[in-house]
């Protein structure tokens, strides 16, 4: 029989342990973006078979619930929401070059939709704009 107290007692005791809680604002946000960011590089190459899966997607989850309460997001292709993001941003492919997100020619293939958004390219680039990695991920 599951015993509700005690898993509610392990989970906040390693949800503050690891810093996986439901963000309250921007800045606890970043750090919930920062912790999917290090969980995704501790799980490469394949995040679903990570021992961290679960881990990372409750903390996709808050960051998403969170984002979706708080900020306006472009819906759509991943390759559009890059556009609209690229575009309210006043960015260009060379500015996302030049910050390291992502190499030119992967861009420009992005791009003219001759590949997919990787999930390390919607890692990057969502730390690059502030969002989160999912919505340049199909779903």
């Amino acid at each position: 029989m599951l015993n509700t107290e005690q898993l509610t007692s392990i989970w906040k005791a390693n949800a503050d342990v690891i810093n996986l809680l439901r963000p309250r604002n921007e800045t606890e946000h970043t750090e919930l973006i920062d912790l999917i960011k290090r969980l995704l590089e501790l799980s490469a190459p394949d995040p679903t078979q990570s021992p961290y899966s679960m881990l990372l997607d409750t903390a996709m989850t808050y960051a998403n619930d969170w984002e979706d309460s708080n900020i306006a997001m472009p819906q759509g292709e991943p390759v559009n929401v890059l556009r609209a993001l690229m575009e309210s941003h006043g960015c260009r492919q060379t500015d996302l070059v030049q910050a390291g997100v992502i190499d030119q020619p992967s861009l420009s293939r992005v791009l003219r939709c001759e590949r997919s958004i990787s999930k390390s390219m919607a890692v990057q680039l969502a730390d690059y704009f502030k969002v989160s990695a999912s919505i340049f991920l199909m779903p």
